[in-house]
């Protein structure tokens, strides 16, 4: 029966406004959470062939590349699904602009040893609409993505939406043992509601399975802009109409081969009238004999495509790649490898180039047998060079690795050297190098709790025309790590690098002149020294100077220390202090204002359980902001807060939150001569809740916020919100 099968869970807002706007406390530097100021609702019914959420949605759909849409708006998402099939449709208005911070760019975020933090290009962030990835890039292309880690919120970060400010919870490697780059890359949408059009998403996607071993699929998605909503100046940009589509397929050839394709297009401005905006990729993967395995991968991105929402595509545009390998175990202790890489442009640039990089590996490992070394030899070849004239030779690099490589019980450890010979001809300077890489990377248990691991390496660059050693560079990185049971877990790491001129013809690793180093470390520690108290601590430290002028370029320091005290299990007072001296606008997290930027927070809370039925919090939050441009403006937000839960009945429940915060002190910019600023806000809510039976609850409350500027004149920036809501919660 329909009562039997079907899932009703969601939440319904009836509101009454006065006058609601958006307003923050400092139009250049967002103090608080802006989330608090909106009403959002969200429906949902599930059953057994059919899914329906209106409200706040957030859509992912396809699997593929070319063929993915993610979006957090506010709208409907409807699912239709059997057990080899499924259709999904989306309606939406969107929430804020979506953006991709990604590497190819200025903007791109180098992670430099530390957790952070890391400021984003935006902000306020939408809550919940980020996407967190660490990338490795390739050092000599960084719009190749050698490996992606996704991060997940509180578990790898944390993220403050008013700011746009991300930090991770342990130090970010600058580079790899292979010398590529790491990157932090984030998509996420940034509050534009005060000015830009209304925009509005549709979407469509199905995909069915096809004899349990085919998956075809297919996405249409769209962006309009509403032309008559536009809130901003006099230059005002064209509406946007963005149209993509296409189709996906990954067939299961035999048990271990599979073949996957994918092919889309995108429309800007008259819907299937733009010229180059196809993108194509096709790739396989086979393990189908026990000791060869091959794979191949191969990506056509025409210069007009622009793919709605994926940021697996950005930096891809007018690019043709493909990837080809093989692994062989030739026998139980020996394997080979091979593999080629390719990436061209597919139009000459202004300049009248059109450039191709190509790349040959091949190589062999021998497994040793135990307590003997495992070896690994491997050559690659990269040429560079402009298609249109193949004489005109643009780089060449040979690089030929062996490393040697050993695990024991209790440690292990990795060495290799790397000679790498660079040629650079066809009139283009003439310049030829040789550079000498020598690196190790143990790692070890030592025991009783510790564990440590380390990464060195050292480079020396040979001008091969003059018989000079121009340049040495080293980089070096250690880990501790300590656990003792539930008492105490610390860990600490430390990186650093080093540039040094040298301008002689003798190997060696010593003297030159310097000309820049960096260094950044972080240590942290959880400690429960009694059974009641527990305590956190975190200290990171990152600056870069460069030698020959004799300046820090960018310098910053965090400390965060919490604790916790439970005398009664009933009872638990906690307190945190957080303390930023920022010196790098890279992290100041103010656009465009501001050489250095120093804050502290101090927070205390207090919760309390009464006789099982009632639970109280109380505390408050002290931020103090100091911005220096050249000179320095200060800030102070100061907040208290009180709540309470009781249980009546068995089966009834009220709730009352209580929030006044208050901010004084100078803004960034001063408009019309207003050398200070001051603002209240007050936010309220009462709720009570029924609980019926074991079949659902019903909850209604009231909330509402109260704003107010004293320090601007007409009180023309105050305004109160304040809504009615209901939620239904029940089964059917």
């Amino acid at each position: 029966p329909f009562w039997k099968r079907w899932y009703l869970n969601g939440h319904m807002n009836l509101a009454r406004d006065s006058n609601w706007q958006t307003k923050y406390p400092d139009s250049r530097l967002l103090m608080e959470p802006v989330e608090e100021l909106r009403l959002e609702a969200a429906l949902e019914l599930e059953g057994p062939w059919a899914n329906v959420r209106a409200g706040d949605v957030q859509s992912a759909l396809g699997p593929n590349d070319l063929t993915l849409y993610e979006r957090n708006a506010f709208g409907l998402h409807g699912a239709l699904f059997t057990d080899d099939a499924q259709l999904d449709l989306v309606g939406a208005r969107a929430k804020g602009e979506v953006f991709y911070q990604t590497p190819t760019d200025s903007l791109g975020i180098r992670a430099d040893g530390t957790a952070g933090p890391y400021r984003l290009a935006h902000s306020p962030i939408v809550r919940g609409s980020e996407t967190v990835y660490i990338e490795v890039r390739d050092r000599f292309d960084p719009t190749i993505v050698r490996e992606r880690t996704p991060q997940t919120r509180l578990i790898d970060y944390t993220v403050d939406y008013a700011r746009g400010v991300v930090t991770f919870q342990e130090p970010i490697a600058s580079e790899t043992f292979d010398d590529h780059h790491v990157y932090i890359a984030i998509q996420y949408s940034y509050d534009s509601r005060e000015s830009g059009y209304e925009r509005y998403l549709a979407a469509g996607r199905g995909e069915t399975t096809v004899l349990d071993r085919a998956t075809v699929g297919m996405t249409y998605a769209t962006e309009i802009d509403d032309a008559g909503s536009w809130e901003g100046g006099d230059e005002r940009p064209m509406p946007l109409r963005h149209h993509a589509y296409g189709a996906d397929l990954d067939v299961t050839v035999v048990d271990g081969t599979s073949v996957r394709g994918a092919y889309a297009r995108s429309d800007t401005g008259q819907w299937g009238k733009a010229a180059r905006n196809e993108a194509v990729t096709l790739g396989f993967d086979s393990h189908t004999f026990e000791r060869l395995r091959l794979h191949g991968d191969y990506k056509r991105f025409e210069n007009a495509f622009e793919p709605i929402s994926n940021n697996f595509l950005v930096g891809q545009k007018d690019k043709e790649r493909w990837d080809v390998g093989l692994e062989l175990d030739v026998s139980a202790a020996v394997g080979a490898h091979a593999s080629q890489r390719v990436s061209r442009d597919l139009r000459a640039a202004s300049d009248g180039r059109q450039l191709r990089d190509r790349s040959h590996i091949a190589g062999t490992e021998l497994r040793g047998r135990t307590g003997v070394p495992d070896f690994r030899g491997e050559v690659e070849i990269r040429d560079r060079y402009d298609e249109n004239d193949r004489n005109r030779l643009d780089d060449r690099r040979t690089t030929t690795r062996w490393e040697l490589a050993d695990d024991y019980a209790r440690f292990d450890w990795a060495a290799r050297y790397e000679n790498e010979q660079f040629d650079q001809r066809g009139g283009e300077g003439g310049a030829e190098e040789t550079i000498h890489r020598f690196k190790i990377s143990p790692r070890a248990d030592l025991g009783a709790g510790f564990a440590w691991a380390a990464e060195a390496k050292s480079e020396l660059t040979k001008d091969r025309v003059r018989g000079l050693y121009r340049e040495h560079r080293a980089h070096y990185r250690t880990e501790l790590e300590f656990r003792a049971e539930k008492r105490l877990s610390a860990l600490g790491a430390w990186e650093g690098s080093r540039t040094v001129d040298l301008e002689r013809e003798a190997f060696g690793f010593g003297g030159g002149t310097p000309r820049e180093h960096a260094y950044g470390y972080s240590v942290g520690a959880n400690w429960r020294p009694f059974r009641r108290w527990e305590t956190t601590a975190r200290y990171e430290n990152q600056r870069t100077r460069d030698d020959m002028l004799a300046v820090i370029r960018n310098e910053s320091e965090t400390y965060r220390h919490e604790l916790f005290f439970v005398p009664h299990r009933d009872l638990e007072f906690h307190g945190e202090f957080v303390f930023t001296d920022l010196e790098d606008v890279r992290k100041i997290g103010v656009t465009g204002a501001g050489s250095r930027r120093r804050d502290r927070e101090y927070l205390f809370d207090v919760n309390y359980n009464y006789d099982e039925t009632v639970s109280l919090t109380t505390g408050f939050h002290f931020h103090e902001r100091n911005i220096f441009d050249p000179f320095a403006t200060e800030t102070w937000v100061r907040r208290v807060f009180a709540g309470v839960n009781a249980h009546f009945l068995q089966s009834l429940e009220g709730t009352a939150e209580l929030q006044y915060a208050w901010l004084d002190g100078e803004p960034i910019d001063h408009p019309d001569g207003l050398s200070s600023i001051e603002n209240q806000r007050l936010r309220y809510l009462f709720e009570l809740a029924l609980d019926i039976r074991t079949r659902g609850r019903l909850a209604l409350g009231y909330e509402g916020v109260d704003y107010e500027e004293p320090s601007t004149a007409d009180a023309a920036n105050d305004f109160m919100a304040d809504r009615a809501y209901l939620k239904l919660i029940t089964r059917f």
